[in-house]
């Protein structure tokens, strides 16, 4: 036997005159054929065609240049690379999009995206490689290949639909600019800026890109819309398709043109500060203490009013997306930095209440607070909704109606009891609080804040 052809890890071999589906997983024998190897093996892949998935496994084994490679006798197809440097990749990642809510259907659960899974037939239908043994050969890959194929493409923290959903939005990203939204030399930085979302703004690459596909690329790679879904980015994903993904050159603004370039030079100069302290980190740690010393003997204090605001950087629009971010994360520190002083005073008392909510309930159980997002409260069964917690913003719709004035539509999710009674069969009741409100936000020194909210519409089902 031997390896006609080969795109990633997936191959086509040369059997007994017949070319057939394999899998180099670049593991020797010595190192690779193990108990878990041999379970993992047992997995499934699939073939998307018309909506169905096909499964099939690599119940072959053979070693070809001292690796062990899988296939099948019954899979004679040729195989192709999903994304391409020189082809329109938009259609291939909608494809990948659907057959992700197929597979999701069909409960077979994919935490994180790897390149190394999905591939083309020579007949132009996906292919998916076996999720399990996909992940058991990149786990025992080395860094370089890691980095190519999952490190890049996915975010440290997140798992399950949201992680999923972050790759995505990586791989559009750089389908609609034609660059990697993360400048970076190391794979600690990588996921360091990642997990600060310390990543680039689409239209600083691309300015004409349309306002559906930058829309869709924030909500996938910032996650501020908790009810986006793989099957909404499938149905926004075709839109954009249909209608285009940029706007003309004569429809961009030179005021929208001088404001990106404003913001993108601060985002860098940001990053270059913080790579200068981490550069230095010893000698300033030194003169830091050295200088907290000096300041204690002399009783002088320095304001914590006194530091940039964390928005420092952000555009109107990213300081209202973090308006709404307070209410998943809790941070009252954000909420001050992005609402003007004595605009909405209740916000700063109900976050502190449900922070200190949380904590208490978080150090009770040791595990879960109990407490679900709308998006996580949904998917619930029903005898499981009514005896469960549910706080957060849904459904956040926010539209810009002038230079730093933005209509917004929210349903703000909270859940109290039935009735006094806090027995062991507390009931609990759900609340939609449906906004339609106006923000005004002005510049400061540093960023913007929000100056002024006009509540147009409210009321609470």
């Amino acid at each position: 036997m031997n390896i006609i052809k080969e795109v990633r890890n997936a191959v086509t071999i040369e059997n007994n005159g017949t070319c057939s589906l394999g899998l180099n997983t670049n593991l020797v024998k010595k190192g690779g054929a193990n108990k878990a190897f041999s379970k993992a093996r047992k997995n499934s892949g699939y073939i998307y065609k018309d909506d169905n998935l096909t499964p099939f496994t690599l119940n072959e084994i053979t070693e070809i240049d001292n690796k062990i490679v899988l296939y099948s006798k019954d899979l004679n197809c040729g195989i192709k690379p999903l994304l391409t440097d020189n082809s329109n990749n938009a259609k291939s990642i909608k494809l990948l999009v659907s057959a992700l809510i197929k597979l999701k259907e069909s409960n077979v659960t994919i935490n994180n995206l790897s390149l190394n899974m999905f591939y083309y037939t020579d007949n132009g239908n996906l292919l998916i490689m076996p999720p399990k043994l996909i992940k058991y050969i990149d786990q025992r890959s080395n860094l370089t290949a890691l980095e190519q194929s999952v490190t890049r493409i996915n975010h440290p923290d997140l798992k399950g639909e949201n992680s999923v959903m972050f790759s995505i939005g990586i791989l559009l990203y750089q389908e609609f600019t034609g660059e990697y939204p993360v400048d970076y030399t190391t794979v600690e930085e990588l996921r360091d800026k990642i997990r600060r979302g310390r990543i680039s703004d689409p239209r600083w690459k691309n300015i004409l890109l349309s306002d559906s596909a930058y829309n869709l690329l924030m909500s996938l790679i910032f996650q501020g819309d908790e009810s986006e879904t793989l099957i909404t980015t499938d149905k926004k994903l075709a839109q954009i398709l249909e209608n285009g993904c940029f706007r003309e050159e004569t429809n961009v603004a030179t005021g929208e043109k001088t404001d990106i370039t404003k913001a993108k030079n601060k985002f860098i100069k940001k990053d270059m500060v913080r790579a200068f302290f981490i550069k230095n980190r010893t000698a300033l740690t030194i003169t830091g203490i050295i200088s907290i010393i000096l300041i204690s003997i002399a009783g002088t204090t320095i304001k914590s009013a006194l530091a940039p605001p964390q928005t420092a950087g952000f555009t109107p629009k990213q300081v209202l997306e973090s308006y709404f971010t307070v209410f998943r994360n809790l941070d009252t520190i954000l909420l001050d930095d992005v609402l003007k002083s004595g605009v909405r005073k209740t916000d700063e008392r109900e976050i502190s209440t449900m922070y200190v909510t949380t904590k208490m309930r978080s150090q009770m159980s040791m595990s879960d607070t109990g407490i679900k997002s709308p998006a996580e409260w949904l998917t619930l069964p029903l005898d499981q909704q009514t005896k469960t917690d549910v706080y957060g913003i849904y459904n956040l719709s926010i539209e810009e109606l002038e230079n730093n004035k933005f209509k917004v539509n929210y349903e703000k999710w909270f859940s109290t009891p039935l009735s006094e009674d806090l027995s062991d069969d507390l009931v609990l009741k759900v609340n939609k609080l449906i906004r339609e409100e106006i923000f005004t936000l002005t510049k400061t020194k540093y960023s913007y804040e929000i100056s002024n909210i006009e509540t147009i519409s409210e009321r609470v089902e």
